[in-house]
C-alpha cells in the first residue's frame, strides 16, 4: 500500500490532523511524485522514565528490565502541559524510542530504516515514504 492510499483510507474515517512533535520538519514522498511537508508544532514530548532493575548479571554484564515511563508531557519553551488522552482524528508524529514507551494508538514513527527505503542525498536524510505505527 503507498502512502497516498493510505491518506486516502485515513482520509476516509474522518478529518485527520498530524502534530509533529520532533525538532525538524518531516518531509514524505510517495514515488517520487509527491511532497508532504508536516512542519514541526515547536512543542516536544519530554519524558520522566524509571530506569529498569537488574534482571540479571551474565558474566559480569548486567541485563536489566525494560524502563518504566512514570510520566509525560508536551513541553514549548517554558510552557509544560500533560500529555491529553488520544482524540479521533488526532496524530501525534515522535521518535521511535518515545512510541516505544507508550501503547497508544495516536502515535506513529518516521519509516526511517533502510529496508524502508529513505531518500538520503550525500548520505543525509531528506524524506521518506510514509510513517508506521510502532
Amino acid at each position: 500500500m503507498t502512502f497516498m492510499v493510505l491518506v486516502v483510507n485515513l482520509l476516509r474515517s474522518g478529518p485527520m490532523k498530524f502534530v509533529n512533535l520532533l525538532p525538524h520538519s518531516v518531509t514524505i514522498f510517495d514515488e517520487g511524485v509527491v511532497d508532504i511537508i508536516i512542519p514541526s508544532s515547536g512543542w516536544s514530548l519530554q519524558l520522566n522514565i524509571r530506569e529498569g532493575k537488574v534482571f540479571q548479571v551474565f558474566k559480569g554484564v548486567p541485563i536489566y528490565n525494560q524502563n518504566v515511563l512514570q510520566g509525560a508531557w508536551l513541553v514549548k519553551g517554558s510552557e509544560k502541559r500533560n500529555l491529553p488522552s488520544p482524540k479521533r482524528g488526532l496524530t501525534y508524529i515522535v521518535s521511535s524510542r518515545q512510541a516505544e514507551m507508550f501503547n497508544r494508538p495516536d502515535m506513529v514513527v518516521v519509516k526511517t530504516a533502510p529496508y524502508e527505503n529513505p531518500l538520503k542525498i550525500d548520505g543525509k536524510l531528506k524524506s521518506v515514504r510514509g510513517l508506521r505505527k510502532v
